[in-house]
């Protein structure tokens, strides 16, 4: 008598196993859109992009419902962060942007969805938490246009704080911060290829290490302003 390999006791396992057998054959093993996938994403950015915030939203929403194992739900999510900051709803907009910062794979939206967040933490003087993203950025390789906008935007940040501390006469500390804050700016400087973005980097350097010879007078600090005045009129030229 032939036996099944998938033996299954009772009529309630039966159905189950049924229902999973039926799951397992509609979702793609090699992440591949699904039936209809493809077409329901594509509405929902062209109504985002025709600023229907109101319908985009129902089909974002519609959408992480109907595939909620899409490859692209990361990228559903970074614009329903960027539609809830249109409808002004800024802490929705923060749930959204978050989740693509802890998707379990690098999102092709992370640097866009940091410049995003350090936008709105820059906009309220949050500085630490311009800082804090730093953690989720990816050092190495090069930097694209959204990754340069934020580190440009941290670096402000710890500008920001270095001078806070040097008001209050913490000059160690504020040392620290201008120092944090040179690296970034010098590394902006060297790896955009945009001459706007680079003249902004290097203005901020020229500035932070102004400061950062008021808070310690180390030789680092008057070595970097040589070198940035050097880069700004090579620029300019």
């Amino acid at each position: 008598m032939f036996k099944s390999p998938f033996r299954v006791t009772g009529y309630k396992s039966l159905i189950t196993f049924c229902l999973l057998l039926v799951i397992s054959m509609n979702v793609p093993a090699d992440g591949s859109s699904q039936p209809g996938e493809d077409e329901a994403f594509t509405r929902a950015v062209e109504t985002y992009r025709a600023e229907e915030n109101q319908e985009a939203l129902k089909l974002f929403q519609s959408f992480m419902e109907e595939y909620p194992d899409s490859m692209r739900i990361d990228d559903t999510y970074w614009y329903l962060g960027r539609l809830y900051m249109r409808l002004e709803d800024r802490d929705t907009a923060l749930d959204f942007y978050k989740r693509v910062l802890h998707w379990p794979e690098r999102s092709s939206r992370l640097s866009a969805t940091l410049f995003a967040l350090a936008k709105i933490y820059y906009g309220e003087r949050e500085y630490q938490k311009v800082i804090d993203l730093l953690g989720f950025h990816e050092t190495g390789g090069s930097l694209n246009r959204n990754d340069l906008r934020f580190l440009f935007l941290a670096g402000k940040s710890f500008y920001h704080l270095g001078y806070g501390n040097l008001k209050n006469y913490r000059r160690s500390e504020a040392a620290a911060y201008f120092t944090r804050a040179i690296d970034i700016f010098t590394l902006i400087g060297d790896s955009a290829t945009d001459t706007p973005v680079r003249i902004d980097a290097l203005l901020a350097l020229g500035k932070t290490c102004l400061k950062a010879m008021d808070a310690a007078e180390h030789r680092a600090s008057y070595t970097a302003l040589y070198e940035t005045l050097s880069d700004a009129v090579a620029v300019l030229e």
